[in-house]
Parts: structure tokens; sequence; C-alpha cells
């Protein structure tokens, strides 16, 4: 998630945007201004943490380094905020008071929408179609004296569409990805090491595979060890590139509904192949049987590993740089922020048209 901050303000100041970055310090991205909330030492003195740590759990909103950073940040953004700026939450409902707090400007939910959110009133942009339907169709339905609506002895769910949501997929510089057209040399699980992101199935394909399989991540290995997993740790910076493109394919078995699953398009912009679950984001990301396969039974995870030199890496890489670049999704956030823009005077009822070409 902090990568996507960081790519953000490069992204967006492309399609000509002047953004103003609200972050603790170091921060690498190349935004007009960065406003400095939190020094290294006052975070990592309130959160002190280990690279192997599941660096999301320290993500609690009322934590003491979310105070000091919300105290600065309200002050920070009283400063500087005109009316009709754009204020991004990355990070979904973390900093979701603002919406009411500032109310002469306009927020945008973008990306990171539910780990587990809920509307807190800012236009929303999902990472996927499918992670857009997911919500709608999981929404609860309340009665006017706030208690779960029912439909006869069932639960209400689902709720309309709205006009006032779009997707966006994750986006990438390409020049921190390096195609490689060569076959890889191992096969790959690059994600948090737990049950939720599919290692009951890794361990599963371990058993029955005569080659070793490499584990990079957060979390802990021993539920899974086998003599065919080797786990090497975090993997950081500038050495994804070569991890994700030298391996054979990557492993992606999320059991929950996965909203993007940014590792596996980190593989294809390699040219490595995906090997995944099949629903949630991979029915966008993956081409079954041209940039990967999506799987059901173990069978299949096994056979499509057989198949994996039978996939085009140079089309794989092709595609997945075509489709995620920083300027194809900034393009289209671009287009996004101009419309709801556009909402100011007469809302839906602007004949202004952005979004069609």
């Amino acid at each position: 998630f902090a990568t996507k901050v960081w790519k953000f303000s490069k992204m967006m100041q492309m399609q000509g945007w002047r953004v103003i970055e609200y972050s603790n310090s170091p921060s690498e991205s190349e935004c007009l201004e960065k406003v400095e909330m939190l020094t290294k030492k006052e975070l990592d003195d309130l959160c002190p943490r280990k690279a192997t740590d599941f660096h999301g759990n320290y993500a609690v909103i009322g934590s003491p380094h979310w105070r000091l950073f919300d105290e600065r940040f309200r002050a920070a953004l009283k400063e500087r905020v005109k009316p009709g700026d754009f204020i991004v939450h990355p990070f979904g409902r973390s900093h979701m008071a603002l919406v009411k707090d500032f109310p002469q400007q306009k927020h945008g939910e973008f990306s990171a929408i539910g780990y587990p959110d809920k509307d807190f009133g800012a236009f929303r942009v999902f990472e996927t179609e499918s992670w857009r339907h997911y919500h709608a169709g999981s929404h609860i339905n309340f009665d006017a004296e706030g208690r779960v609506a029912m439909n006869g002895n069932l639960p209400q769910v689902g709720r309309n569409g709205s006009m006032y949501e779009w997707t966006n997929p994750n986006y990438y510089d390409l020049k921190d990805w390096t195609p490689r057209t060569e076959q890889g040399e191992y096969l790959l699980f690059y994600h948090r090491i737990c049950s939720e992101k599919g290692m009951d199935t890794i361990r599963a394909i371990a058993e029955r595979v005569d080659e070793q399989i490499i584990v990079a991540g957060q979390g802990s290995m021993k539920p899974w060890e086998h003599k065919n997993l080797k786990y090497i740790g975090p993997i950081t910076g500038a050495a994804r590139n070569e991890l994700l493109g030298k391996a054979k394919a990557i492993l992606c078995p999320t059991v929950f509904i996965e909203p993007f699953c940014g590792s596996s398009v980190e593989a294809m912009l390699c040219g490595t192949p995906a090997i995944t679950s099949p629903y949630g984001a991979f029915t966008e990301t993956i081409e079954h049987g041209k940039t990967g396969y999506r799987c059901h039974v173990l069978g299949d995870w096994l056979k499509a590993i057989k198949r994996i030199p039978t996939l085009d890496r140079a089309y794989i890489s092709e595609r997945a740089r075509r489709l995620y670049s920083l300027e194809t999704c900034g393009s289209k956030v671009d287009k996004i922020l101009r419309q709801i823009m556009a909402l100011s005077d007469k809302g839906w009822y602007s004949e202004e048209s952005i979004w069609v070409d």
C-alpha cells in the first residue's frame, strides 16, 4: 500500500495535477510538496516492528502513532487546502472523519476499499470490477430503527448500483520491472505467509512436485514446513524484480475474494506467468491459458505447473505493461477526478461528459 501512495504522486503529476503528500519520513516519492507527519524515529518508537511481521497489523485506528499522525495531519490540512481541492484517501476509513470536517473539498477513497470498510461518504475507486460488485452484493440493509432489514427469514443483502463508483487497477512504473523471455528457474510463492493467502494449497503442491518452491513474505513457515519449500523471508525494493523475473511462475492460491493481488501483476510485468485461484480479481487480471491459469482443484494446479513452458512470456509482459502502466492508469484516474469535479454544479444532471471519449 505504501508503494501505491508513492507511485500515485508521480502518476498524477504526469497528468498535470499538483500533488501534496502528507506522509512519514523518509518519503522517496516525487510529489511537488512533502509535508512530514512523523519522523522515522517517532514512528519506530511508537510502533516497533520486525521485518517478518504482518505490517497491516500495525495499521490500527486509535493507536499511538495513528493519533499523533492524525493530529498533525488535520493541522497541516487546515493550513494548506483550498475550496475545491481533492483529498485522496488511499487507505479507506483511516481518516474518514475528514469527509465531514472538510466539506468544501472533494474526497476520494482509492484502491484499498474493504479491509473491512464501508462507504463513509467519499467517492469510491475500486481496484477491480469483481471487488466493486462483491461489495455491492455483500451490503447489509438496515431498517429505520437500525436493525438488520429482513426478507422473510433472511437478512436483506445487496444494494443498487452507484453512478459515483469507478474502478482503476493498481499501477506500476515499468522501469522497475524487467521483461524476461527465458524460462524461469523456480516456482514462487510471494505473499503474506498465512492460510488466507493459500499456504495449505502450497504445501499440498510441495508434497507432489519434485522441485523446490521458493516462499517469500512476512509471516511464519512453522505450520507448513516441507523439504520442498524454501523460505527466504521478506523481499523488498529492487530485489523483487529479480526474484519475480527469474521464477517459472508465481503461485497465488488466495482463499478469500482477492481485490487485486499486486504480486501476480508484478510477476506478469516481468513475463512470469501467474497460476491462481479461479475467483475475485484473478478473473480480470489472468487471461486463462495465455498469461497463466485459474485453478479449481489440486489436479488443475499440478497440470498448470507442467504447462508453464507452453506460455509466451513476451505476450505476458506486453499485456501487463499495456494494462497497468502509470500512463494507462493515470489517464483513467485523471478522467475520474475530472468527472467528480464536474459534478460540483449540477451533480448527475451535468451535461458535460468526461468519461465517454
